[in-house]
């Protein structure tokens, strides 16, 4: 687990060193992992807490009607960067951190919201599908 986190300090350009050596106390590795989750955790909730916020600017948008690509590309954004985030704190969860299924399932449901939302506004607009508007619909 600990060479585990060496690697990661080393893919971001830091410096580790592991060595061998008695524990002073029995539970301390239990303890680091803790606390590492811990600040995972948190961080997945951010997420989470900002996707379910983006799920329902997609819903108050739809209840105005306000179908427009302006709209439409102002949430895409927001989902996107979303992703990116969620991306940059999986790559720091080394230790499993157990928030991470709610973060993927709140932005799951945000790009499912925003697929059916893209397809409104390319009704409304009478765009074409010449150019996937979402990322799930350039994967099709």
């Amino acid at each position: 687990m600990l060479a585990a986190v060496a690697a990661k300090v080393r893919e971001f350009g830091g410096e580790a060193t592991l060595s061998i050596i008695a524990a002073a106390e029995d539970d301390w590795e239990e303890r680091l992992v803790k606390l590492v989750n811990r600040a995972r955790d948190e961080e997945y909730e951010e997420v989470a807490d900002t996707a379910e916020r983006l799920l329902e600017e997609i819903a108050r948008e739809s209840r105005k009607s306000k179908f427009t690509l302006a709209a439409l590309e102002e949430v895409e954004g927001e989902h996107e960067r979303l992703e990116r985030w969620l991306a940059r704190v999986v790559a720091r969860d080394v230790c499993g951190a157990t928030g991470r299924a709610e973060a993927e399932k709140k932005l799951a449901a945000d790009g499912q919201a925003l697929d059916g939302f893209a397809e409104t506004v390319q009704q409304r607009e009478g765009t074409t599908n010449a150019e996937p508007t979402t990322a799930q619909e350039a994967t099709e």
